[in-house]
């Protein structure tokens, strides 16, 4: 084998690696839709979606104007909520910090579309109902 096809071999290999790496990543929305999908019980416990150190999490709707004041710290790095209303946050917090705040799509899981949520204790589920094609949630009933 020459110079040249050794080379070639090389690089395809990276870049099938690559490819299949970039595959098998799963964002937290989609293993959010996975849960909600699959729920048998009436909800979902985020803790089997989001491993980690937390122990409270909040939904952020699009223009939220108090984040911080129902987090019960300010938080410093919080994004602009008025950027889209095509997404929401969940934020997840653990010994008084965000720990986490993935951005979820609302064009399939909408936790937007009723109340404001108050912060909720890892305990406390989402349930989820499908309306118009779209899975809608809210906490679960503690």
């Amino acid at each position: 084998m020459g110079k040249n096809q050794v080379l070639g071999a090389t690089l395809s290999i990276v870049i099938l690696g690559t490819a299949l790496v970039g595959c098998s990543t799963w964002s937290f929305g989609d293993r959010l839709i996975d849960a909600a999908r699959a729920q048998t019980n009436g909800g979902v416990q985020l803790g089997s979606v989001l491993d980690g150190d937390w122990d409270h999490y909040l939904v952020v709707c699009p223009y939220d104007p108090d984040v911080s004041s129902r987090l019960g710290f300010t938080w410093e790095k919080a994004p602009n909520t008025a950027e889209s209303d095509s997404s929401q946050l969940i934020v997840f917090v653990g010994n008084g910090e965000v720990v986490s705040s993935p951005r979820v799509s609302r064009a399939t899981i909408d936790l937007c579309s009723g109340d404001s949520w108050e912060l909720q204790p890892r305990e406390v589920g989402i349930h989820f109902v499908v309306a118009g094609g779209r899975l809608l949630g809210s906490p679960l009933p503690g």
